[in-house]
């Protein structure tokens, strides 16, 4: 063993005094290796970096778990209100209606009736107290029906009775006749309402 060592000390022309693994690491270069001859056993542990690496050789890090879904927040507070929106255009018109005659009566005097939202009626009158009489000219009162009722607005007008009434009674044979009472049946003048013939 001794003189093995010895011989290979003389070989290398070496002295006591020099490095004989220095210079036999010198001699070791990238082209004396062979293939496959350093392993990971030969590394060591975390030493190697990123930029000892070709590029593309590593793999990108694994995407993490989606973390657990936090609990809701409280709400927050209602924002301001909006401005209003441009308006929007008109519908289109209606069809047309099937009554021959309408119209809303107003009684804002007693006595002194008015017509409203009128088709086919004219001289409105009321000779008694809770008695209308109306024309419509062209449909005759006495082979004609027509209807009547309350034009409620609001809480008003609630507690009266509305009643179509035939011609020839307190108005004229060419007149139509609507008469308003309380619920107690007394004539009064105060209630709006509507009357109609189909």
């Amino acid at each position: 063993m001794i003189v093995a060592l010895v011989a290979l000390s003389v070989a290398l022309g070496g002295t006591a005094g020099a490095d004989p693994v220095g210079e036999i690491s010198a001699l070791i270069t990238g082209k004396r290796i062979a293939r496959n001859a350093i392993t990971t056993k030969h590394v060591k542990n975390r030493s190697l970096l990123a930029a000892d690496f070709k590029a593309g050789q590593l793999p990108s890090g694994a995407r993490g778990a989606q973390g657990a879904q936090g609990a809701q927040g409280a709400q927050g507070a209602q924002g301001a209100q909006g401005a209003q929106g441009a308006q929007g255009p008109g519908g289109p018109a209606g069809p047309a209606g099937t009554a021959r005659a309408y119209t809303n009566v107003k009684v804002d005097q007693v006595q002194q009736p008015t017509l409203n939202r009128n088709k086919g009626f004219s001289n409105p009158r009321s000779p008694l107290p809770g008695i209308y009489c109306l024309i419509a000219p062209g449909i005759d009162p006495s082979t004609t029906m027509h209807m009547a009722g309350q034009w409620t607005d609001g809480g008003q007008f609630v507690n009266y009775t509305i009643a179509a009434d035939g011609g020839g009674q307190q108005c004229n044979t060419n007149e139509f006749q609507v008469n308003t009472f309380t619920d107690g049946g007394t004539a009064e003048s105060g209630p709006e309402f509507w009357v109609a013939i189909p």
